[in-house]
């Protein structure tokens, strides 16, 4: 690790890191607000769970605003530490860092790789040491900017230092807008035989508020913003069928970053994991849902790294849980021709990387937070808009998952 000042702030370079039950969807909707404050058009969904309620807030601009968002959540001059992706460091870095320290906010920030290796204990523990050896105390603000691997990463140091201090979670990526960031999961991975065990080593515990501006996605690369439009078919497939239908409809404008379509896709999106999350928020049941897909999406991360990105791994995910509800008879007049079809008009791959054992597969399946004694636990669609946990599937019908998407 080696430190820099840069522009009066300490920059902290982490580069280095490298190491079934019916569970059926209830509807009651979550709120959400358009308003506008000076002119500023915001959407405003709220997250409301027992101890803490929160908003995730969403408008063209927000970055601008941002010591203004932080203090309304988090009042009082406070210290802010930025755990930033280093791809975003020099631009929205740039600009954060100058409209917190505006703010009063004086914040430091430590750059990290953005990828699962870098997720680690190991990660934690140097992002706690420069926290320490910066003085922060338990009035600190963690603020994590970047996709849901930094989201991931900054939000369990907060919630680990110090038995806890505040975060608020920044999102760069679609995907980490509609989902990573919204909820309060943070993990890190552990090295397992085969590869990572995703995610198991973490915590709940809900940020302050969640940020995202659309404009951030301007410049986001096709492939990474159609992993975020995966999750977004996920929610849809879980309990809001119109939302895939839309999105079809919205392509061309959301693939030409239409700033007002994007605004509208992450507050629908983020409506169906806020809902989930205030009605059961350390997954003690309805929350197993949002995993759909991702059991099989666990594997594929697992077994190869960084040559697939999450939100493609989930999309896969998605066609083979279709694929195995189908060959389980769990929901016969399953579809999976029409998730492919929807995979592929999101620029989605369809097929897994070359290279993938069956049995390699199956065995990183074991790893799955879900598993139980032994046996599967899988999130399996099982009508429009409607999902379940199904306990125990058959081995053929999950093999039959792995064989749609190319995995033999």
């Amino acid at each position: 690790m080696r430190s820099t000042t840069r522009r009066g702030h300490l920059a902290v370079d982490l580069a280095a890191i490298t190491p079934g039950h019916l569970l059926t969807m209830t509807t009651s909707p979550t709120p959400s607000t358009r308003s506008s404050t000076n002119g500023w058009q915001v959407q405003r969904v709220e997250v409301d769970v027992p101890a803490h309620r929160y908003q995730v807030v969403i408008g063209a601009g927000a970055l601008e605003r941002l010591g203004a968002l932080l203090h309304e959540c988090c009042p009082g001059t406070r210290r802010a530490f930025v755990v930033a992706d280093r791809a975003v460091a020099e631009g929205v870095g740039r600009q954060v860092m100058a409209t917190l320290a505006e703010a009063g906010a004086a914040p430091i920030v430590a750059e990290v790789e953005a990828s699962e290796a870098s997720k680690t204990v190991a990660g934690a523990e140097r992002l706690w040491q420069s926290m320490l050896d910066a003085r922060l105390d338990r009035t600190a603000i963690v603020v994590a900017l970047g996709g849901g691997v930094v989201g991931d990463l900054a939000g369990f140091v907060a919630a680990t230092f110090m038995r806890g201090v505040d975060c608020v979670q920044v999102p760069t990526t679609l995907l980490a807008m509609v989902d990573a960031s919204i909820g309060g999961k943070s993990a890190v991975n552990l090295p397992c035989a085969g590869g990572l065990a995703k995610n198991a080593v973490g915590v709940f515990r809900q940020p302050r508020r969640v940020i995202c501006d659309p404009l951030v996605l301007a410049t986001l690369p096709d492939r990474v913003l159609s992993a975020g439009l995966a999750e977004c078919l996920k929610h849809a497939m879980i309990s809001d069928p119109e939302l895939a239908t839309w999105m079809e409809a919205q392509q061309e404008r959301i693939f030409a970053r239409d700033a007002e379509t994007l605004t509208a896709l992450i507050a629908r999106s983020a409506k169906v994991k806020a809902g989930i999350v205030a009605r059961d928020e350390h997954e003690a049941g309805e929350r197993t849902l949002l995993n759909l897909g991702h059991t099989f999406a666990h594997a594929l991360e697992g077994a190869l790294h960084e040559s697939i990105s999450h939100g493609e791994a989930v999309g896969l995910g998605l066609l083979a849980a279709t694929e195995a509800s189908r060959a389980s008879a769990h929901w016969p007049g399953a579809d999976p021709d029409r998730v492919e079809r929807r995979l592929r008009a999101l620029h989605l791959p369809t097929r897994a990387p070359t290279g993938c054992s069956l049995s390699v597969m199956l065995d990183l399946m074991g790893m799955d937070k879900k598993h139980r004694a032994g046996r599967w636990r899988l999130v399996l669609p099982v009508g429009e808009g409607a999902c379940r946990v199904v306990d125990d599937p058959p081995r053929e019908a999950v093999v039959a998952g792995w064989r749609r998407i190319g995995v033999t």
